[in-house]
């Protein structure tokens, strides 16, 4: 077992690179760039901010060919956004926060956001740089809600509210119901 696992952690690294330390930065650096050069025509384009000293503190702001498109078509339904996170769910404890919209076919993401804390300035720092990648790919597919919809995390609620000011949050009523429940 120990054989079998230890070939599998070799052939993980060498597959996706090292899963810490200043080598996985310079991975995920060079994945990125290979990534928007390869979709820069399908508006694809992923925004990182490597750490400045040791640790999990980075930002990851993603938007797919097909999250652009949702927000540039259906721009009306882009007011009303639902914003969630994750977080603790892996071993580098990293946070992912999903952005969607509702529409008549179901739920649509519209952004994707990674980090390695929930604080508020992190929180802050990472939908900054969602909306300025979402203004770089195309002004018209600009990430402004008018509307949000979230959990009752006011490191979120603070800062979605810091970035988009005019922005009215709702609670989710799942969310509430589960806290009562």
């Amino acid at each position: 077992m120990r054989q079998t696992r230890y070939l599998y952690a070799k052939y993980n690294e060498q597959e996706y690179g090292a899963h810490n330390g200043m080598e996985m930065w310079e991975f995920v650096t060079k994945y990125c760039m290979t990534y928007n050069s390869n979709n820069k025509a399908q508006s694809g384009h992923i925004k990182f901010v490597q750490p400045e000293e040791k640790g999990n503190d980075f930002l990851l702001a993603i938007s797919t060919p097909v999250m652009t498109r949702v927000r540039k078509h259906l721009s009306m339904d882009t007011k009303m956004i639902f914003i969630d996170s994750t977080g603790s769910v892996d071993t580098h404890d990293l946070v992912v926060t999903l952005f969607v919209v509702a529409t008549s076919i179901g739920a649509l993401p519209i952004g994707i956001t990674i980090t390695g804390s929930k604080s508020e300035a992190t929180y802050t720092s990472v939908f900054k740089l969602l909306e300025s990648l979402s203004v770089e790919i195309d002004e018209a597919s600009k990430l402004n809600p008018s509307i949000g919809m979230t959990d009752h995390d006011d490191a979120l609620r603070n800062a979605i509210q810091h970035v988009w000011p005019s922005v009215t949050l709702l609670l989710c009523l799942f969310h509430v119901l589960q806290a009562v429940w």
